[in-house]
């Protein structure tokens, strides 16, 4: 999930449901665009870039896979 206003209210356990244990931050996804729109990422077309955090890694057939 991404802190925003929409789940403050819930963000501790949004980011206790992540595999990373952290909730995505608007920069995260801003640093993704701003990567993929620079020389670094010229090569780069046609992809989805998921800025999840691991969140669908996290899943297998809709189960957490165990975390170390």
């Amino acid at each position: 999930a991404t802190e925003t206003p929409m789940i403050a209210d819930n963000a501790k356990e949004y980011a206790k449901s992540s595999p990373s244990r952290e909730l995505v931050q608007p920069l995260d996804i801003a640093n993704a665009v701003l990567y993929l729109t620079s020389p670094a990422g010229r090569m780069i077309r046609g992809i989805e870039l998921l800025v999840d955090g691991g969140e669908i890694a996290g899943f297998h057939q809709g189960q957490r896979t165990q975390q170390t």
